[in-house]
């Protein structure tokens, strides 16, 4: 059953166990510190990664784009649409007839 102090007085008693327990046994508590800084450093290389991505493909939607420009003024602008692919022609194919 709950004290009557509240809830802050339960965890502040729970925190009490845990640090006793703690104090009894150092092993376990370097293990606990080990575990939360193992934690720290995951999330901090994650987001440097997550950071270093975004910018790399930053840098690649760029150049494609200076690539582009530089094709598309590459095409003399008086002939830009009269330009297709060999594949475009209908033309039909014209069989040669067995002999």
């Amino acid at each position: 059953m709950m004290n009557p102090g509240g809830p802050a007085e339960e965890v502040g008693k729970a925190a009490g166990v845990f640090m006793t327990v703690m104090k009894d046994q150092p092993l376990s508590l370097a293990l606990v510190v080990m575990n939360v800084l193992l934690l720290g450093l995951f999330f901090f290389v994650i987001q440097t990664a997550t950071k270093t991505r975004h910018e790399e493909m930053d840098r690649i939607f760029v150049a494609q784009s200076e690539t582009n420009k530089m094709l598309y003024n590459c095409v003399p602008a008086d002939k830009r649409g009269e330009f297709k692919l060999q594949s475009d022609e209908s033309k039909p194919v014209e069989l040669a007839t067995p002999p």
